[in-house]
């Protein structure tokens, strides 16, 4: 079986914005190598768009490790060694892999090379600063994040919470919405409804289909008494100027653990049924 190079290309949604080097930057510089020192060689292209490196459980990168234990590459080539991880012990990892397998492995930029003790030696200085970088990187995120928070502002990204808008990221009551959870709170804490009867009744009388854990949360949620809990912070409405709320705390859903696990076990034995009697049905 003839082996081939393997050329493995990575960025991630920060390196796109901050960086400069997206994929086709990686891959000129990675041909412009294989063409100086494999130019007879088959080529093979992994690439990974929009994964961090902090492990190595990424699409691409999985598919071409399976491809080394086949012994089918007898090298890795890549922009710089953070590309394919920005993890310590992942890099180590890597090599140990690729060592086991006859493959070397090569970072261009980096000019890196295991095939030599000071290549392996380089990696693993290389590999610190990377992981020193992401967590650097991690930390500026969270004390961003952070600094949303206590000036005001929701830190999530994604869709609006229901019952709720972002106006410059500052969430805003839909009033519509709203109603529509003071509704079910009223029902569940003053009329005896259950989950499945709130599904139910939801889809009557508002037309909207929804699970049994979008039920839940709409009751659970802290934010609709004017709480907002992130990471260590704990902002309330009643010390600032944080969140409104628009239920009385007196009607609050608060579920005990135990209550949400029988939720969880009613959905479970409710699909377990299910399936029994389709089973069954089918054996007639």
């Amino acid at each position: 079986m003839t082996k081939f190079v393997a050329m493995y290309l990575r960025v991630s949604t920060f390196d796109q914005a901050h960086n400069g080097y997206g994929l086709g930057d990686q891959e000129v510089q990675c041909r412009k190598y294989i063409d100086l020192y494999f130019p007879n060689d088959e080529v093979k292209v992994y690439k990974d768009d929009g994964y961090s490196a902090k492990n190595l459980s990424r699409p691409e990168m999985s598919r071409m490790l399976q491809d080394v234990y086949k012994g089918m590459i007898h090298t890795v080539v890549a922009f710089k060694l953070d590309r394919l991880t920005r993890s310590v012990i992942d890099t180590y990892k890597l090599i140990k892999t690729v060592m086991e397998y006859d493959c070397s492995l090569v970072a261009v930029v980096d000019r890196i090379d295991i095939s030599s003790a000071n290549g392996r030696m380089l990696v693993g200085i290389l590999s610190v600063i990377s992981q020193w970088e992401r967590e650097v990187i991690s930390e500026r995120t969270v004390a961003g994040l952070e600094q949303m928070v206590r000036s005001g502002k929701y830190p999530y990204g994604g869709r609006d919470p229901f019952g709720w808008t972002r106006d410059k990221n500052v969430l805003k009551i839909v009033p519509e919405e709203a109603d529509i959870i003071k509704d079910m709170t009223q029902k569940y804490v003053y009329e005896g409804y259950g989950i499945d009867d709130l599904r139910i009744y939801l889809e009557k009388t508002y037309g909207m289909k929804k699970k049994w854990y979008f039920i839940r949360n709409c009751l659970i949620n802290k934010r609709n008494i004017g709480i907002f809990e992130y990471c260590d912070l704990y902002l309330c409405k009643y010390d600032s100027e944080f969140i409104t709320p628009y239920i009385n705390r007196y009607m609050y859903c608060d579920f005990t653990d135990d209550e949400i696990k029988s939720l969880n076990d009613y959905k479970i034995k409710k699909e377990y049924i299910v399936d029994i009697a389709k089973n069954l049905k089918e054996g007639l």
